[in-house]
C-alpha cells in the first residue's frame, strides 16, 4: 500500500443522510504493522480524541505505516470542508493531502498534496 493507493480507495465524498450534507464518513485508518501485516479500520461513531488515541496506540506498538482520512470543517486557512489524509511511515508524517469539497452538492473544489497550511500542522501534532 501507497499513498496514492490509499487516497484512491480509501478516501470517497458521498451523500450522508444523517447530516443531509456530502461528507467523507467513515473515517478510514489503514496500518501496517512491523510484521508486515495490513490492519484496516473504518473509524464509526469515534470522537476525535478517541481517533488519536488509536492512532497513537499503533504508534507506540511501532506500526510500519499509518494511512487515515479525517473529515474536518473549514478553518484556519482552509476556505472550504475537506477531507485530511496522512501518511505516518515510522512515526514520522511523510504525505498529507487536502480534498476541499463542498458539502452542499460533493463537487471537489480542490485537491492538494503536503500542503503547507498552519491548521494541518496544528492537526498533526495531535498525533505526535
Amino acid at each position: 500500500m501507497d499513498f496514492e493507493k490509499f487516497k484512491q480507495n480509501f478516501t470517497s465524498i458521498e451523500y450522508i443522510e444523517g447530516s443531509n450534507a456530502f461528507g467523507h464518513h467513515p473515517f478510514q485508518l489503514v496500518v501496517i504493522n512491523n510484521n508486515g501485516e495490513t490492519e484496516i479500520n473504518a473509524l464509526v461513531g469515534l470522537r476525535m480524541e478517541q481517533v488519536i488515541r488509536r492512532v497513537k496506540e499503533y504508534l507506540s506498538a511501532k506500526a510500519k505505516d499509518i494511512f487515515l482520512t479525517l473529515d474536518l470543517p473549514k478553518g484556519g486557512d482552509i476556505e472550504n470542508d475537506f477531507v485530511l489524509i496522512l501518511h505516518l511511515h515510522e512515526g514520522k508524517l511523510i504525505s498529507t493531502s487536502t480534498i476541499e469539497y463542498n458539502p452542499n452538492d460533493g463537487d471537489i473544489i480542490k485537491i492538494l498534496d503536503n500542503r503547507e497550511s498552519s491548521l494541518i500542522t496544528s492537526i498533526v501534532k495531535y498525533f505526535e
